[in-house]
């Protein structure tokens, strides 16, 4: 059962490590992904929702900084991303291609082998420092 779980959360990572051909296999269509500060529905919400995380970064990689853990029908783990800045982000003062290290926790819950639910909750406040925003 543990492999399991770990293979659905390297899918998980590999979908945040851009390989978008893993969602419509995971993520069921009624999806809906919970930010702290709002919502996202459906695959294509989660895609487009995934490439706005990217968007400011080169040379990502997402990885779990432990194995995953299940109960039921519920998964959580986390997560380290490492990255370097793209230098496009409105107000940041960091330069081009500094490295970042941003980390998070998951919970994902499933229905019918397929992620129904997300909620994310991350460490912004480092990633802002490291990117000298405020």
């Amino acid at each position: 059962m543990i492999q399991k779980h770990e293979k659905l959360y390297d899918n998980w990572m590999a979908i945040w490590n851009g390989d978008f051909r893993k969602i419509p296999d995971m993520i069921h269509k009624d999806f809906v992904g919970h930010w702290p500060d709002h919502d996202v529905e459906g695959i294509f919400g989660l895609e487009e929702a995934v490439k706005m995380g990217r968007a400011y970064f080169y040379d990502i990689r997402f990885e779990p900084v432990i194995p995953p853990i299940c109960d039921g029908n519920r998964l959580s783990g986390y997560w380290k991303m490492t990255a370097h800045y793209l230098g496009n982000m409105e107000d940041a003062k960091a330069d081009k291609g500094t490295p970042v290290i941003f980390k998070g926790m998951d919970i994902l819950v499933f229905e019918d082998g397929k992620c129904m639910e997300y909620y994310v909750i991350s460490d912004t406040m480092s990633l802002m420092k490291q990117l000298q925003i405020g």
